[in-house]
């Protein structure tokens, strides 16, 4: 059975007559079944979605569901390799907010797709003691090393807070080029609840697969694992 793997998942609250946009990223590996899912708070949006060659999808191509907020664009076939890109306007005028997830599935069977793989080793402390995050990139059993690693942290007041993620062997992180990413996050402004998701982009053909036999999950093993609520493939 191919499972679901989840290329990105964002939204922001969006004041009448501006947008969010962004992009994701599809390698060659994933891109079977790609579903682009918006949801809405109040009306829907203008949603225009582009792909790397340059055709544009926009409301018409929407399978759309308003007594759930909720409008699906479904690629067909295999999605194209690359960088997709996004827009959502606000035509309301209130503001709301606005969340897009996409999903998509492997070509091959036999050829796993690059996933992220979040870890807490606490989920409860006390301010101001740090709290350690790791992403562990992978593609199947192999580990992927020089990636560029994102955290992104929701402090539930409308901000998010991006810190990067090494895997170069000093502070938190306790092995150097192991597949294993590490932030620590300690500026949170009170306690309360924060959510977590990781970023993971590979360019320039900088990425390195390696075996995982010399390495070993990080000391004291995760008490909670984070959803891999961001997987952009490399």
């Amino acid at each position: 059975m191919v499972s679901i793997v989840k290329l990105l998942s964002t939204g922001t609250k969006t004041a009448p007559g501006t947008q969010f946009s962004g992009s994701v990223s599809v390698d060659s590996t994933v891109g079977n079944n790609t579903v682009f899912i918006f949801t809405w708070q109040l009306a829907q949006p203008q949603v225009s979605v582009r792909s790397p060659r340059g055709n544009v999808y926009n409301n018409s191509h929407l399978d759309t569901d308003p007594a759930v907020r909720t409008a699906c664009l479904t690629l067909p076939g295999v999605a194209e390799s690359g960088t997709w890109s996004f827009t959502v306007l606000n035509s309301h005028q209130t503001t709301q907010n606005f969340t897009l997830t996409v999903i998509s599935k492997a070509v091959n069977e036999c050829v796993p797709p690059v996933i992220v793989t979040g870890i807490i080793q606490k989920i409860e402390v006390t301010y101001p003691e740090p709290i350690i995050i790791t992403g562990m990139v992978s593609q199947g059993n192999r580990l992927i090393t020089q990636a560029n690693v994102t955290v992104i942290v929701d402090l539930d007041n409308g901000k998010l807070l991006r810190l990067p993620a090494l895997d170069d062997g000093a502070g938190p992180d306790t092995t150097q080029d192991d597949g294993f990413y590490t932030c620590l996050f300690y500026d949170y402004p009170q306690d309360g609840r924060y959510s977590v998701k990781l970023e993971v982009l590979g360019e320039g053909g900088r990425v390195l697969v390696v075996s995982p036999k010399e390495h070993t999950t990080p000391t004291n093993p995760a008490s909670c694992k984070v959803p891999p609520s961001i997987s952009m493939p490399l």
